[in-house]
């Protein structure tokens, strides 16, 4: 018992320490807690030269670890669901939803494309990508707190991006450990659980829509801090535990009840109260997974680290750039969004913790083959790319000014075209999508679940599920068609200096950009099975076709100059010589200005006013008396 509580308090103490020096420093505590955890972990081996002493770190309870790393994952994600407000997104869900799609899908890719460079198997390179993909609000509020960007006005969009991207990890999570286990357990097994995600999904979505809005107000009239906080905590561990009883990792259950009381006005006297254990749980949680590192697998795994970092700076800065401006956003606005996202803090830690740390039922076994190694490379990359997100947060509009400099114009003007087409349907508040319109949206999302299914499958199942997501590409493809020359006609492109005007060609250009980004969503899950190396070539054969369009939309409506026929090329013989006042002739004499007369200031003489003239007169009354 005693050596339990010399551990805690060696975490609490050390934990307290960094947190302070980080503040000293102006640096984010979370990378901290994980150098601290790594430090005093059961891990760490140091020989001290001459004296053969050798530190072998402070705690060495493994269970106890792995618990303490469980409870604080549970709080952690209870209080980023209470963050999760769906109310808060009104204004800006349309653009926060297709940024944080188009991140997470663009960084699963690189997470894939990693994973299979390097020879992991399919289930370690889907909690790998995952880990890659998923950015950190908390180093990106740091970050921007840090830089005076909060009061921008593109802040509001970087955080109402980033809860989308947490939502949609806790539906990757799911996904992932679902998949996972599903290759292990049986068919009644994975029945079973199966049922159990939909039960808990649907059980917390009546909560949120129908029961808390009306009930949770009663839960107001509990008297006494104490009593609220003790409330709050049987909730959360009821969640974790329900959600654990049907198959689910606990932190899912502990975040959708978060996300619940986050629709209820209990939201903020929640926050206030339990402010200082969420700040206590984050740090048990941080400094346990650093604990978990195994620091002599960070030479196996720095090759990893090596490729993913390059790779997801690329992702971060020029293609979500891209994707950013391409919404609507000016380019610094877009670089300032898009570097906000270069941050990995605790949702990459959350994926290398479950994925670690999933079992066989039957042997208790460890499931992943490299769960050795995910732990130690999440250390490793949360560090470098939390380290680099201030920096580029601080140069990003130097780096914006940049590329527009260096750019070719056929690519700035192809770009602008698809901003001014897609800022209509994102940014303005003034469209509404009419039932075609509606089949349109509907038929994209099929096509994404059908692209889910297909990477998550294989054998038969997964040519069905490819064959279908190819058929409802070509849907999407004459969909796109047709809504686009529906809605190109009213577009405003005046200031783009277009001169020979042709909404066919736009309509054109517009379904081959988007229709080929959704093709390049779906090559690398239908091909993944046979041939990475082939899908990889087809995107960029795709990306390849994509600036070609950019370069015939160009041409195709802006004229070029008029080329200087025969009789007006003069050539360097051929030029009069200039004239003793060159060629324009004698310079002529300016013209002298006239300078207005101004008059002397004339003394002001004051005059007093008569006497009669300040006394009031005699009421009427009085006269006719």
């Amino acid at each position: 018992m005693a050596s339990f509580f010399v551990e805690i308090g060696i975490i609490i103490t050390l934990a307290f320490l960094w947190a302070w020096l980080a503040g000293k420093v102006h640096q984010s505590a979370l990378l901290g807690y994980i150098l601290v955890g790594v430090f005093i972990g059961p891990f760490i081996n140091i020989t001290i030269p001459g004296t053969g002493y050798q530190y072998r770190g402070l705690v060495s309870n493994l269970e106890f670890i792995q618990d303490t790393s469980r409870l604080g994952l549970v709080f952690l994600l209870f209080f980023i669901g209470l963050g999760f407000k769906a109310s808060a997104l009104k204004a800006t869900w349309k653009p926060a939803v297709l940024l944080a799609t188009s991140d997470v899908l663009v960084n699963l890719y690189i997470g894939f494309f990693i994973g299979a460079i390097f020879g992991w198997p399919i289930q370690d390179t889907l909690f790998l990508a995952a880990i890659i993909g998923m950015s950190s609000v908390a180093v990106a509020a740091k970050s921007a707190e840090e830089e005076k960007r909060l009061a921008r006005k593109e802040a509001s969009y970087l955080f109402s991006t980033m809860i989308v991207e947490d939502f949609i990890s806790i539906i990757l999570l799911t996904l992932s450990s679902a998949f996972v286990l599903g290759n292990i357990l049986s068919t009644e097994q994975l029945l079973t659980m199966g049922v159990g995600v939909v039960i808990i999904y649907a059980f917390f979505f009546i909560m949120a829509l129908f029961v808390a809005p009306k009930a949770f107000h009663l839960f107001e009239k509990i008297e006494g801090n104490e009593l609220f906080v003790l409330f709050s905590i049987s909730v959360v561990f009821l969640s974790a535990a329900f959600a654990d009883s049907m198959g689910i990792p606990p932190a899912i259950g502990a975040f959708l009840v978060g996300m619940v009381f986050a629709e209820t006005s209990l939201k903020e006297k929640l926050e206030k109260q339990m402010a200082s254990l969420k700040d206590f749980f984050v740090a048990i949680f941080f400094v346990s997974f650093g604990m978990l590192v195994d620091p002599s697998v960070l030479a196996r795994v720095w090759p990893i680290v090596a490729v993913a970092v390059p790779m997801v700076l690329f992702n971060e800065v020029l293609i979500l750039g891209s994707i950013t401006y391409m919404v609507g956003f000016t380019r610094r606005a877009s670089l300032n969004i898009s570097s906000g996202f270069i941050g990995r803090g605790e949702d990459a830690v959350m994926f290398a913790s479950v994925g670690s740390s999933l079992k066989n039922p039957a042997t208790g076994m460890t499931v992943l083959a490299k769960a050795g190694d995910i732990n130690p490379f999440t250390g490793a990359f949360c560090f470098i790319m939390s380290g680099l997100t201030p920096v580029f947060m601080r140069y990003s509009s130097a780096i914006a000014d940049g590329l527009a400099r260096v750019l070719p114009r056929f690519i700035k003007f192809g770009g602008a075209i698809i901003a001014r087409n897609i800022k209509v349907f994102v940014l303005s508040t003034g469209f509404h999508p009419t039932i075609k319109d509606r089949h349109l949206i509907v038929l994209i999302l099929a096509f994404g679940i059908c692209v889910c299914i297909t990477l998550m499958t294989g054998g038969f199942y997964h040519l069905v599920a490819a064959a279908v997501a190819f058929a409802l590409l070509a849907g999407c493809w004459v969909g796109i068609s047709k809504f686009m020359r529906h809605h190109t006609t009213s577009l405003d492109l005046q200031d783009l200096e277009i001169l020979r005007p042709n909404h066919d060609a736009i309509d054109t250009y517009m379904t081959v950009v988007i229709g080929s980004f959704l093709t390049m969503i779906l090559l690398p899950a239908a091909l993944w099975n046979f041939s990475w190396q082939l899908g990889m070539l087809l995107n960029l054969v795709l990306l390849t076709g994509i600036i070609g369009s950019m370069k015939w939309i160009h041409t195709t409506l802006r004229v070029r100059p008029l080329p200087i026929i025969e009789e007006h090329d003069l050539g360097h013989r051929q030029a009069p010589a200039p004239g003793p006042g060159g060629h324009f002739g004698p310079r002529k004499p300016r013209a002298k200005v006239r300078q207005p007369v101004r008059l002397p200031k004339q003394k002001q003489v004051y005059k007093p006013v008569p006497k009669h003239l300040l006394m009031p007169g005699k009421p009427l009354a009085k006269k006719r008396q």
